[in-house]
């Protein structure tokens, strides 16, 4: 009598997860990061300080070691 409608639900169902994990994990070319230049030891000090992550004489301190 065949699969019947029942068997194509269950079909279905185990086929769209598959699919869904598929979709979520394959690796596509519009979804690569492309890595920039790298940055300075100077502008990482700057965006920390930016974020507020150190104060000003921290900040100070770290750049006239790294400028020399």
């Amino acid at each position: 009598m065949g699969m019947g409608f029942g068997g194509l639900w269950m079909a279905f169902f185990l086929l769209v997860p598959i699919l869904g994990l598929y979709l979520l994990f394959a690796e596509r070319p519009d979804r690569r990061r492309v890595a920039g230049p790298p940055r300075s030891a100077v502008e990482a000090v700057r965006e920390r300080y930016a974020r507020g992550e150190i104060d000003g004489e921290t900040y100070r301190r770290l750049i006239q070691d790294l400028e020399g």
